[in-house]
């Protein structure tokens, strides 16, 4: 006897509702890497919308959905980079300071040159630290490579930075 709910070759299949919008979050973001999963999921579902509302009817229907957007958009990045979060690279070159300069002049962002010599082959490099914040590292990181195409970069997250331009580092513990 078999028991009640039982169904030959059931498969769960996700809801359709969001699969395919993350899959295009997914997608643009492979195109597009220095855009957020915030901003490119809000601009997929302010078109949904805007293409909905002929469907609605009501304006009502879309500013709702428009602000609701919105505010997901801004929560799904605040979750998923941290409120306080920037990004340190760390860029390993023979051509320290003109990707220095290049940074200055692009993202108006300082950095720190560190001498370094690599322990495999021995030879003198220039290790830069620049921390910015999440958007400009795209920038920063085609710059090097455009400068030095044989660069080494690194992209590590940071909690918190204090210091000018960040954090002022007179405040105490932040709530993340």
């Amino acid at each position: 006897m078999r028991p009640p709910d039982w169904k030959p070759f059931s498969i769960t299949i996700p809801a359709p509702s969001r699969v395919a919008p993350d899959f295009l979050t997914m997608s643009i973001k492979v195109l597009r890497p220095h855009l957020s999963v915030g901003v490119v999921t809000g601009a997929i579902d302010l078109v949904v919308i805007l293409l909905g509302w002929p469907v609605f009817g009501s304006v009502d229907a879309v500013l709702y959905g428009l602000v609701t957007t919105a505010v997901t958009s801004l929560v799904i990045d605040k979750i998923m980079y941290g409120s306080n979060a920037g990004k340190m690279l760390t860029i390993i070159t023979t051509k320290g300071q003109e990707i220095a300069d290049e940074i200055s002049r692009q993202c108006e962002r300082g950095s720190t040159m560190v001498k370094a010599v690599g322990t495999y082959t021995g030879t003198e490099r220039q290790m830069l630290l620049c921390v910015c914040a999440r958007p400009q590292v795209y920038r920063i990181r085609m710059a090097a490579y455009r400068i030095d195409p044989g660069c080494m970069v690194m992209v590590t997250e940071t909690g918190e930075v204090y210091g000018e331009g960040f954090i002022d580092p007179g405040k105490t513990a932040s709530f993340l």
